[in-house]
């Protein structure tokens, strides 16, 4: 599930992480929102909520933000930094 309008854009996330030789599996949800400021700056709030084998929690709270360095051959590399606990 995502949202984008021009230059605000939601997205939600879920991934499930099957450790292998572990008896931990993890649930992980998770939401993105973010602005495009249109010149290749972006930044960017994440949260999450990881469930250990559907019991314990752990959380993720981070913002980040990064700027497009260019497109060479279809590629478009960026430099970022993020803070988050």
């Amino acid at each position: 599930m995502a949202y984008a309008g021009e230059y605000n854009y939601v997205s939600g996330t879920y991934d499930y992480k099957d450790k292998q030789n572990s008896t931990s599996n993890h649930d992980v949800f998770g939401v993105n929102v973010g602005h495009n400021f249109g010149n290749g700056w972006n930044v960017e709030a994440r949260m999450e909520d990881e469930r250990v084998n559907g019991g314990a929690h752990e959380g993720l709270a981070q913002v980040k933000v990064n700027k497009d360095i260019g497109t060479w051959y279809g590629v478009t590399p960026y430099a970022g930094i993020a803070v988050g606990m």
